[in-house]
């Protein structure tokens, strides 16, 4: 649903206050082509949730495919990038993909009502979301105390690593840059 919460602003305005940034997966349940809801129709909370002097930032997922890059084999390189969805039906009962659109509970915030984000919502409401990230199945390793595993083919007291998709994935991963970002303008 796309609602208030008392407490989740009381913590907003705290980690504002704080200098914290707050992430929410904007969820995986809305526009993807084959999922039988209009596009735009399943903003969620708390994604929607900001305001013009706080909020949490709302990350929406992409589905990157990467290549061997010619100049330095061991490294990758982005070839392209383009909304998260999965059209067939997934573990959950049905296909999923990156949830966006206009919240009807949130107005847009300041800084959505002064960026081209503007040209798309019109002031209609909060657009969700604010970022996107790789939400497809790129994993590339997992290390689980000191023990590297390739993520394919892991397991960890016969309890094996399952694959995992949605922006569950994309918000913690943009948490990791967010940061490594606060870390290094810490050290100067």
């Amino acid at each position: 649903s796309d609602g208030n919460n008392s407490i989740w602003y009381a913590d907003l305005m705290e980690a504002q206050a704080r200098g914290i940034t707050v992430l929410a997966s904007s969820g995986d349940s809305g526009n993807n082509p084959a999922s039988g809801k209009w596009v735009g129709s399943g903003v969620e909370f708390p994604a929607t949730m900001a305001y013009d002097a706080f909020g949490d930032t709302a990350v929406g997922g992409t589905t990157l495919t990467v290549d061997a890059n010619s100049a330095s084999p061991t490294y990758l390189e982005r070839s392209s990038e383009v909304v998260w969805n999965i059209s067939t039906g997934t573990g959950n009962g049905g296909p999923a993909g990156t949830t966006g659109g206009i919240s009807r509970s949130f107005p847009a915030p300041l800084w959505q009502r002064t960026t081209e984000a503007n040209a798309v919502i019109q002031g209609q409401g909060r657009g969700v979301p604010d970022l996107a990230l790789v939400a497809n199945n790129t994993l590339i390793t997992i290390t689980v105390n000191g023990r590297l595993y390739l993520a394919t083919n892991a397991s960890v007291s016969g309890a094996p690593f399952y694959e995992v998709w949605g922006t569950s994935i994309a918000a913690p991963v943009l948490g990791g840059f967010v940061a490594e970002m606060d870390a290094y303008n810490s050290a100067r």
